[in-house]
C-alpha cells in the first residue's frame, strides 16, 4: 500500500505542519500553490519519499535537507523561481526523473554524475548559461534529456557523451548546425529540433541512420 498526500491546488503559502507527522508518506503533490519555500524540517521528517511534485509554485530555493530523501525517484520541481540545485541532490541515488524545467537556473551542480539511476532529465526554458552545461558532467544512465528554449548557439558537449541516449529536445534554441559528433548518438530514437536556424543536417546522422527508425522533427528551420 502506497501511502500518498495531494495538497495540488489548495492556494496553500506554506506546506501543513500535519505532513511532519505522516513519516510514512511515500508520494507528495504540493504542486500548484503558492509556497515559497520547503521547510528543511518536513524534508527531514519524510525521508521515506519516492515522488514530490512542487511544480507551479514560488520557490526560490530547495533546501539541503533534499539530499536526505535517499529512496527519490521522482522530482518534479518545473514553473518555480529556481536558481540553484543545492549540490546535496547527489545524494538522492534511487533519483530517476528530474524536471526543473521553466526555472531561473544559473548553474547546476557540478556533481549530477552521481545520480546514477537518473534516466530523465528535463531543463526546458531554464535559460542556463552555455558554458555551464558545456562543463557538465552527465550520469551514463540518461536516456532522455530536454534542452528545448533556451537560447543554445551549440549542442552541448555533455550531450554527446550520452551514449545511450534515446530521446533528444533541442527546440527553440538559436542553433545554426550539428557536430559530426551527434552521429555516434547510436541509440537515439526521437531528435527535436524544430525552430532553431539549422540549414543542413551533418552526414553522420543519416549514415547512422541505416536499418533503424528515427523520428525527426525540423520544422521551422529556414534550410532543412
Amino acid at each position: 500500500l502506497r501511502v500518498s498526500a495531494n495538497g495540488t491546488g489548495c492556494g496553500l503559502r506554506e506546506a501543513p505542519s500535519v505532513l511532519h507527522q505522516v513519516t510514512s508518506l511515500e508520494e507528495l503533490d504540493l504542486s500548484r500553490n503558492r509556497l515559497t519555500r520547503l521547510p528543511e524540517t518536513l524534508l527531514l521528517s519524510l525521508r521515506g519519499l519516492t515522488r514530490l511534485q512542487v511544480s507551479y509554485n514560488r520557490l526560490e530555493a530547495l533546501p539541503e535537507a533534499l539530499g536526505e530523501l535517499t529512496a527519490l525517484q521522482v522530482l518534479l520541481l518545473a514553473h518555480n523561481r529556481i536558481s540553484r540545485l543545492p549540490h546535496q541532490l547527489s545524494a538522492c541515488g534511487a533519483l530517476k526523473l528530474l524536471d526543473a524545467s521553466d526555472n531561473r537556473l544559473q548553474e547546476l551542480p557540478g556533481n549530477l554524475a552521481r545520480l546514477t539511476a537518473l534516466s530523465t532529465l528535463l531543463l526546458a526554458r531554464t535559460l542556463l548559461p552555455e558554458t555551464d552545461l558545456g562543463g557538465m558532467s552527465p550520469p551514463l544512465s540518461l536516456r532522455t534529456i530536454d534542452l528545448a528554449g533556451n537560447l543554445l548557439e551549440s549542442v552541448p558537449r555533455f550531450v554527446l557523451r550520452c551514449t545511450g541516449l534515446t530521446d533528444l529536445q533541442l527546440d527553440w534554441n538559436r542553433l545554426t548546425r550539428l557536430p559530426e559528433a551527434i552521429g555516434t548518438l547510436s541509440a537515439l530514437s526521437s531528435l527535436s529540433l524544430a525552430a532553431n536556424a539549422l540549414r543542413h543536417l551533418p552526414p553522420s546522422l543519416s549514415r547512422t541512420r541505416i536499418g533503424k527508425t528515427l523520428a525527426l522533427r525540423v520544422a521551422g528551420n529556414p534550410g532543412v
